[in-house]
């Protein structure tokens, strides 16, 4: 129980800082709403944990908690791939800007 309170207490908190962050134009209102689905999950989550369970048995999944991390490691997954590709393209942009031809494509 104590760790849902922390859990809803974070949620909340980073709710407000999203929220924050969308009225000084820091992140765009596609990606405000997908945080808000985000963290109104993580709360709904910690209220009513059993709801991961009946989830979990609808798609095949033993409990839960197996779940929950299997989608938290394809979606981390998927983001470092595509801030990965993103990355090198910058380095190759500013590598042949700067005439540095160890990076370019051959």
């Amino acid at each position: 129980m104590i760790f849902q309170i922390f859990l809803i207490i974070f949620a909340v908190i980073a709710l407000w800082k999203t929220y924050q962050q969308y009225q000084k134009d820091h992140v765009s209102l596609h990606w405000f709403w997908i945080w808000v689905l985000l963290w109104a999950a993580v709360i709904f989550v910690s209220l009513y944990p059993a709801t991961t369970d009946m989830v979990a048995e609808f798609v095949g999944v033993e409990r839960g908690a197996d779940l929950i991390v299997y989608i938290a490691v394809v979606v981390l997954l998927f983001g470092f791939a595509c801030k990965g590709g993103k990355t090198r393209a910058g380095i190759n942009r500013t590598s042949e800007e700067n005439g540095d031809r160890a990076c370019r494509k051959t």
